[in-house]
C-alpha cells in the first residue's frame, strides 16, 4: 500500500513539473512590465505566469544591467557651467564618440 501511495505521489509530481519546466521568456517579461506599470496585479496571473515572473525577477536582480549610455547623456555629464572652449569641445566629442545616438 505504501508503495502504491509513493508511486501515485511520484507520478503527480512528474505530471506537474513540465508546466513549470517550460519558461516563456517573452511572456514573463511582458507580465513583469505590466506588473511594474500597474496594468496587471499578481492575482491576474496564472500560477505558471506568476512562477515565470518570479524567475524573471530573480534574473533581473541577479544581473542588473545599466541603461545604455547615449551621446547626449555623455555630453551632459561632461558639461561645464560655461561654454566649452574648442579644445574642451573636441575632448568631449572624443569621449562621447563611441556612444549610440
Amino acid at each position: 500500500m505504501k508503495g502504491l501511495t509513493a508511486a501515485v505521489l511520484s507520478a503527480a509530481l512528474l505530471v506537474s513539473a513540465p508546466a513549470f519546466a517550460q519558461f516563456n521568456y517573452d511572456r514573463a517579461q511582458q507580465n513583469y512590465m505590466d506588473l511594474l506599470s500597474g496594468k496587471k496585479q499578481p492575482h491576474d496571473l496564472t500560477p505558471t505566469e506568476l512562477y515565470e515572473v518570479r524567475q524573471f525577477d530573480a534574473g533581473v536582480r541577479a544581473n542588473p544591467r545599466p541603461l545604455p549610455d547615449t551621446k547626449a547623456n555623455c555630453r551632459d555629464r561632461n558639461a561645464t557651467a560655461r561654454p566649452p572652449s574648442p579644445l574642451e569641445e573636441a575632448v568631449i566629442d572624443l569621449k562621447c564618440s563611441q556612444r549610440p545616438e
